[in-house]
């Protein structure tokens, strides 16, 4: 059997699910890699697992609608926590537990002035990832209205 047989032969228990015994079955395909250029090629292009995993902890801090609104809101103009509480409605407390997190992610920046810290978005990156993960969202919930 050639390559391109095997993994048609393989792919078929996945389309049929009286073939599938099991959830991995599924999920695995029966064959070697069949595209090894393309295989080499992408595998060389791909960022370390680390890497990887601190891109995964930076999105979770856009997992938080909270959180997504302080930054949101810092895009705008530079404001102190007080400030974002008027604009978010929300308290000083939980405005400041969030802006921490954001602190540490170096997510946001903040700026002393006399007794009172301003906040801002750290880079243009921060204003791009939320323009374009707000852009996406509002482009998936149009196609799904359809």
């Amino acid at each position: 059997m050639t390559k391109t047989e095997n993994a048609t032969a393989g792919m078929a228990g996945v389309a049929d699910a009286e073939n599938v015994t099991d959830v991995t079955d599924a999920a695995v395909c029966s064959c070697d890699a069949i595209h090894g250029e393309v295989v080499k090629s992408v595998a060389a292009a791909m960022p370390s697992k680390a890497a990887s995993e601190k891109l995964a902890e930076l999105f979770k801090l856009f997992a938080d609608g909270t959180r997504v609104r302080i930054m949101q809101a810092l895009a705008l103009s530079e404001l102190c926590v007080c400030d974002l509480g008027a604009v978010l409605g929300m308290s000083k407390s939980a405005i400041s537990h969030s802006l921490k997190l954001l602190r540490m992610a170096n997510l946001v920046t903040a700026r002393r002035e006399g007794q009172v810290v301003f906040y801002s978005l750290s880079d243009e990156h921060v204003e791009r990832i939320l323009g374009v993960g707000l852009e996406h969202s509002l482009e998936e919930a149009s196609a799904t209205e359809v």
